[in-house]
């Protein structure tokens, strides 16, 4: 899967937010870094509180 295509899917299915932010959920697909940086994004968004937007990455 590409980066675009993980964004949409764990959008779609929070409960996989979670996984990924737990470590249970590897992003097959995408390199270290983006992984990195896809977690770090949904972590910052759970702590602001606000819910998480797609059409930011559409």
């Amino acid at each position: 899967m590409t980066l675009n295509e993980w964004v949409k899917e764990l959008v779609e299915q929070p409960q996989k937010v979670g996984q990924l932010l737990t470590g249970q959920l590897q992003l097959a697909g995408i390199s270290a870094l983006e992984q990195r940086a896809l977690t770090e994004t949904f972590r910052r968004k759970e702590v602001q509180g606000e819910p998480f937007k797609i059409d930011i990455w559409g």
